[in-house]
Order: structure tokens, then sequence, then C-alpha cells
């Protein structure tokens, strides 16, 4: 319930988070060449200082992009995720009603005409349904044959 209450309050008073974003975007391509698997996160956390809101940018960068890059494809994407909150319980929430998801595909919208399909590669690395896909593009299955179950996690 708080948490339903919170992102209301957000999509209501939503803070600008787009140099935020921009600069994450640029960590993610910056630390695909750096053996550290935190550096993109922890560059974040240091510039937004703020736990919750580094998480919904770090794991919701790689799943707008991997949205962004498959739209035009007939692959079944949900548009809502689990989240999980303790060991049993979850509930489904909409990708949408999170400000930050919609200011990050904002910028990524206006960044994929900038950004190298190299560049957009290094940050869809860290996509679990962008890997799915590829491995299943190569073990012979179809675009439009894949169906996901919708992404868990505790953001």
């Amino acid at each position: 319930m708080l948490d339903k209450y919170i992102r209301f309050i957000e999509l209501l008073f939503s803070v600008d988070y787009t140099d935020e974003i921009n600069f994450a975007i640029n960590k993610y391509i910056e630390g695909y060449s750096i053996e550290d698997e935190e550096f993109a996160y922890n560059s974040i956390l240091n510039l937004v200082k703020k736990e919750r809101i580094t998480n919904q940018i770090y794991i919701f960068i790689p799943i707008v992009l991997t949205r962004e890059w498959y739209k035009n494809y007939p692959v079944k994407l949900h548009d809502y995720y689990s989240r999980v909150n303790g060991t049993s319980s979850s509930e489904n929430i909409k990708f949408k009603s999170i400000s930050v998801y919609n200011q990050i595909e904002k910028v990524l919208q206006k960044r994929l005409k900038t950004l190298s399909e190299e560049d957009i590669m290094k940050i869809l690395a860290h996509s679990a349904e962008h890997k799915i896909i590829v491995s299943m593009i190569e073990r012979g299955s179809k675009l439009e044959n894949l169906r996901f179950a919708p992404l868990a996690s505790g953001v």
C-alpha cells in the first residue's frame, strides 16, 4: 500500500532525472570494457546519492532499451513486472507507473538517434530479455514465437 502511494506521489511531483539518466547511459557504455561489474551502478550511486533511484535507473535502462529496440518486432514483452516483496509475496507493477521508467524511455528515445549500434549493444548486454532473445534466435526460434513471463525484481 505504501509503495503504491509513493509511486502516485512520484508521478504527481516527479523529479527530473534526465541528467542522471544520460550519465548512467554513458557509464553503461564506458563500463562495458571495464572488468568491474559494479562500475556503472557505483558511478550512478555516487552521482544520485539515493539508493532507490539508483536502483531504478540502473535496472530500468536495459529494460527500456530492450523494449525500444524490439518494439517493431513481433516479440511479446510484458508491460509490467512482478515486484517481489520478501520471500513469497509479489505484486504486478506497470512499468509506466514508475516516473523514472518514463523518464528513461523519453531519454532513450532521443539518444537512440545518436547512439551507435555498438553502444546500444553494450547496454543491451545487461538485459536478460535481450540475452534470451538472442539465445533463442541462435537456436532457431522465430521472434513471433517467443513469449516472456513478466520480469521479477525487488525494485
